[in-house]
Formats: C-alpha cells, structure tokens, sequence
C-alpha cells in the first residue's frame, strides 16, 4: 500500500458512522484522497468534491459543479494525482491539462458555503483543529468562455453557482 503522509500535526482519523464513511476513509487511506458525487436535484446542479487532498498536500480541496457526475470525478482524480505529485494550484489562473485541452480555472470556496457544498469533508476533517480550504472548479462554455465574462452561454448560466461568494 502506497504510503500518504499526514500533514496536519494531530491528525485523527474518526471511526466512521456507516458503510459511507467506510469507504471514503479506505479511499483516503489507500489513493490519499476520496470524491463524494452529489447529483442534480430541485435544489441545484449536482457537483463532486475531493476529501483527503488537503490532509495530504496541504492544497485545498476540489469542488465541481454542473458536470454529470462521471466526467467529474475523472477530472476531480486528475487534478488529485496533479496535487499529490507536488503540483499547486493557484486561485484565477488557468489550467489547461485537466479537461481534454479545455482551460479550467479555480475561486475559493467561501466559507458560508462549507456547509451546504462540502458536508463529508467538514465530516473528515472535525477532529482537526484546522479549518480546510477548498476551491471551486470553474468549467467554460464551448467557446472558452467563463460564467463571469462576457458572452457566456446563457445555456450554462445556471450550472455553476459561484461559490467565492458568500452564501445569503
């Protein structure tokens, strides 16, 4: 088994509270990280999220929305497999290498939307006395446009709720 360091001093791993929490913690402790999948519903856009980057990278956490699920979490693990081999990740820039030659670009989640957005990762990380960071990642329309510049497709306009702004 592939050794994944623990870099917050006094880290615990908490006993898990169902079959859920088993398979995530078996996750992290086998890959070093886990993606919950949350699917569309009458609420919102669905969106996955990594648990475990942060407690092994020090790089925060990956959130993605308004993608089906499956395309998510192989982008998700390849983001995970850029970060656990020393890559960073910094907020506005642009990504190229990890949506088939389509830039991405990340905002920090604000910490409103922890709750609602990241509930597992709040789970797995309570025992820490540190708060975890994440990042949302933000996908283009099909002409590289973001939601926040101007001529994006209205068609998409509600798939990615800008989580850099606080929950009201």
């Amino acid at each position: 088994m592939p050794d994944y360091p623990c870099k917050l001093p006094g880290f615990t791993f908490r006993e898990p509270d169902d079959t859920g929490d088993e398979r995530l913690l078996d996750d992290i402790r086998a890959h070093g990280w886990h993606v919950v999948g949350v699917p569309d519903d009458d609420e919102g856009p669905g969106f996955c999220f990594t648990v475990g980057i942060y407690l092994r990278t020090l790089q925060p956490e990956i959130l993605m929305m308004g993608v089906p699920i499956e395309p998510t979490h192989r982008i998700l693990n390849a983001i995970a497999e850029y970060l656990m081999a020393g890559g960073t990740i910094t907020p506005e820039m642009r990504y190229p290498d990890f949506v088939d030659g389509r830039e991405v670009l990340f905002r920090p989640v604000h910490q409103t939307q922890f709750h609602e957005y990241l509930g597992c990762a709040n789970w797995f990380y309570r025992p820490s006395d540190t708060s975890f960071p994440a990042l949302q990642c933000i996908w283009p329309d099909l002409h590289g446009r973001f939601p926040h510049e101007e001529g994006f497709d209205s068609r998409f306009a509600g798939r990615q709720i800008d989580l850099s702004l606080p929950r009201t």
